[in-house]
């Protein structure tokens, strides 16, 4: 990820020596003084962006940062591309979304870009709404196929917090509400040890799933 680390002069790490061009631009003192709503949930970095532009982030003192983040909700086109913002703007003007209940053009498009790119023989596209949803579906989709239960995950993996993912999830907190339901835990295994790895999956008759990659 980038290093977005703490600033210890308020002027070093993962940005560029000055200001970007134009007057830096500042959260208004409503924003900065009052609680706010939203639901603590991540440890934050010591950034407060306000655009971007390709690979680099601007905060609200004018000062670029060099964005390398590989966390959650990133965009792998960098931030404001022309053509994302054109295809965007094109979108929004005639319809924003609408249910999966109904066919769009726009849908069926990308699943079948999808398939065309992808390896192997996968036919079908089912489309989510997070990682967490995405994780689940593939874990009730293997239980389902293979009629197996157990599942290996890797040391250290983060995959969501709904239930089937959180048993799969490293970390006695995460794995709690997943342990209070029932659901049962992942064999967990160290990162980067492909044989350890592998020595897991062939002890253990009855898996249906790998989760995770070195």
């Amino acid at each position: 990820m980038a290093d977005l680390s703490r600033r210890t002069d308020g002027r070093t790490h993962g940005r560029t020596s000055g200001p970007s061009d134009g007057a830096p631009v500042r959260p208004s003192d409503s924003a900065t003084v009052r609680p706010s709503a939203l639901l603590a949930t991540y440890s934050q970095f010591p950034i407060h962006p306000v655009r971007g532009e390709g690979s680099w982030l601007i905060d609200e003192n004018g000062d670029r940062w060099l964005d390398a983040y590989g966390g959650h909700a990133v965009s792998s086109t960098g931030h404001s591309h022309p053509h994302v913002v054109e295809a965007i703007q094109d979108q929004v003007a005639q319809l924003i979304f609408y249910s999966m209940a109904v066919p769009l053009p726009q849908r069926v498009q990308l699943a079948d870009e999808l398939v065309a790119r992808c390896p192997g023989d996968l036919s079908k596209v089912f489309f989510c709404n997070s990682g967490a949803e995405a994780n689940e579906n593939a874990l009730l989709i293997a239980r389902k196929a293979t009629g197996r239960q157990k599942i290996v995950s890797i040391t250290g993996g983060w995959h969501g917090r709904t239930l089937g993912v959180a048993a799969v999830t490293d970390g006695a907190k995460y794995q709690a509400p997943a342990v209070r339901a029932g659901v049962p835990l992942s064999t967990k295994v160290p990162f980067n040890d492909p044989a350890g790895f592998d020595g897991v999956v062939a002890r253990e008759r009855y898996l249906c799933a790998r989760l995770g990659s070195f």
